[in-house]
């Protein structure tokens, strides 16, 4: 059976996460694996979208919305995080050969959720991406515990553009290796 893979990305705003998951999956498919990025928030900022409120330029502002709407969805049923792994199984279900899915979630809870929403089979990491120009002051709720995570991987974006898609042609190599039993 091929193999899939979960990565779960976190990080500071202006860390490189978006950059590294791009640089990341364009090795992923000069390697012949499927991939997909997927973004916990992503289900807030289409029904936040839905009922007309403007969400599409990732100010404070409206970075803000999303968390504070996401941070009460999640305490009243985990309502992001559920529609998450619902779509990460059903992208590693349909996906044909081996297939990596990133998935943005900030909240060390929603991410400790995922896990256990997802089958156990499923191989599972945690990378956080640091960089020297990321904003680390807490700016909404779900930059409160990036830091107060054990995460498996690490990225420090601390140099080019060309250093970073290095770095993750790295990680790309790390995670396709086969896995020691």
């Amino acid at each position: 059976m091929p193999r899939k893979v979960v990565v779960v990305v976190n990080g500071y705003p202006r860390a490189g996460k978006d950059s590294a998951i791009k640089f990341a999956m364009a090795d992923l498919r000069a390697k012949s694996w499927h991939s997909v990025a997927i973004s916990s928030i992503d289900p807030v900022r289409h029904m936040l979208r839905d009922l007309g409120v403007p969400v599409e330029n990732k100010t404070p502002a409206e970075r803000n919305l999303m968390a504070e709407v996401k941070s009460a969805l999640e305490r009243y049923d985990w309502w992001a995080t559920r529609l998450t792994a619902k779509q990460v199984q059903s992208w590693l279900v349909c996906v044909e050969g081996p297939g990596l899915c990133f998935v943005q979630i900030r909240e060390v809870a929603a991410i400790k959720k995922l896990r256990e929403l997802l089958d156990p089979e499923i191989e599972f990491h945690t990378l956080v991406v640091t960089s020297p120009r990321e904003e680390r002051g807490i700016s909404n709720v779900a930059d409160t515990d990036v830091e107060n995570m054990a995460y498996d991987l690490s990225i420090i974006n601390d140099g080019t553009l060309n250093d970073l898609r290095h770095k993750c042609g790295e990680l790309v190599d790390y995670l396709i290796a086969e896995p020691v039993k």
